[in-house]
């Protein structure tokens, strides 16, 4: 029930409730959808982006998480 918004150096700008929140980060995770995208559209976003999990295929965040 959360709505991300933005992305900046420092904070994720979020609506949730119909309230905008600021919430500061270190690290992004973005596990959204279900259908498989190509990647290198999120590419540049912000200054250090790694690809992880199941880029080619659909997973869940458990699939990206899990270290076989």
């Amino acid at each position: 029930r959360t709505k991300l918004l933005k992305i900046t150096d420092t904070h994720a700008i979020v609506e949730r409730d119909g309230k905008t929140l600021e919430l500061e980060y270190d690290c992004v995770i973005n596990a959204s959808g279900r259908i498989s995208n190509d990647p290198s559209e999120f590419y540049g976003i912000v200054k250090d982006t790694v690809y992880v999990g199941d880029c080619e295929r659909v997973g869940t965040l458990a699939d990206a998480m899990n270290i076989a």
